[in-house]
């Protein structure tokens, strides 16, 4: 085992690690400059029951014997965080926005598994304004690749802004109007931080958002990502999505989808005021080619 890679015997609490990334400074990177390699395990993790029951109500989430299909997020977030507030790896965890999101469930997990997690800080690549880290997780079930994810975050860095936009595909016209309106009120965030751990001052109240630029609470890009899965069939599935801007709060955003052949579908989550989208994504049912992802080591 290398000096970037970690074996934990339990998750570590997500209150020390967001003290740790609130302290730590990060440093600045030269322009084209790659992140560490960083792995951690963590072996038989569960939700205790009342946990995940509460997970499932705040995003909406069907109560079935069956975890909610974004739900080990949860479980591999504070690894996720681990990696990050390594001294080994330079981004301030603290100033880093999350933009994309891949997860494949390629088996719907029993409420009362125990489950070996494994994350990996594995790829960064510059783009207009700083630079983009990949984590990917991967979760097993007695062995068997049951659920992964690639999360992909931004940390902005000085002398990136030479660097080419890449322009945002359009939305497509089936998602440009209609929608069900969800009325999310100002404790969103202090809601989902009760069920996730996510304690960021962003999250929770209009002053404490404001000590990080925001000029309002805004609720977690997971939870709208989950929320969004709580319109869709349990089933195996590959999800992808696009964090576009925050979702403030209170707001009354517009969740819209266009199904498509196969039970394959378009969704997006729209600001009501201008029709602009928050996040856009799609729900594709897994195939037989796409059940056969290994993981890297």
């Amino acid at each position: 085992m290398s000096d970037n890679e970690w074996v934990l015997d339990e998750l570590p609490s997500m209150g020390g690690l967001l003290w740790k990334a609130a302290l730590k400074r990060g440093r600045k990177l030269a322009v084209g400059e790659g992140l560490p390699a960083l792995s951690v395990r963590c072996n038989q993790l569960s939700f205790p029951p009342r946990e995940l029951s509460k997970y499932a109500a705040v995003v909406g989430a069907k109560n079935t014997d069956f975890m909610p299909l974004v739900a080990p997020h949860i479980l591999a977030a504070p690894l996720h965080l681990f990696l990050l507030v390594q001294k080994v790896s330079p981004l301030r965890a603290m100033g880093l926005i999350h933009v994309r999101n891949v997860v494949k469930v390629h088996k719907l997990i029993p409420s009362n598994a125990l489950l070996d997690v494994h994350v990996e800080l594995v790829d960064s690549s510059w783009v207009h304004k700083g630079i983009e880290a990949e984590v990917r997780t991967h979760v097993r079930l007695g062995g068997e690749l049951v659920w992964e994810e690639s999360s992909v975050v931004f940390s902005r860095q000085p002398g990136a802004g030479s660097i080419p936009r890449v322009e945002r595909a359009p939305l497509p016209t089936t998602l440009e109007s209609g929608g069900e309106a969800w009325g999310l009120p100002r404790s969103a965030g202090r809601r989902y931080a009760g069920v996730s751990g996510d304690w960021n001052p962003i999250h929770l109240y209009g002053w404490t958002a404001k000590l990080f630029g925001f000029s309002a609470p805004i609720v977690h890009g997971m939870w709208s990502f989950a929320r969004c899965m709580s319109e869709f069939p349990m089933e195996p599935c590959v999800l992808d999505v696009a964090f576009l801007r925050p979702v403030t709060l209170p707001s009354t955003p517009l969740f819209r989808v266009h199904s498509e052949d196969h039970g394959d579908a378009l969704f997006a989550l729209m600001r009501n005021k201008d029709n602009k989208a928050y996040l856009t994504g799609t729900y594709t049912k897994m195939t037989r080619q796409s059940t056969t992802t290994e993981e890297s080591r």
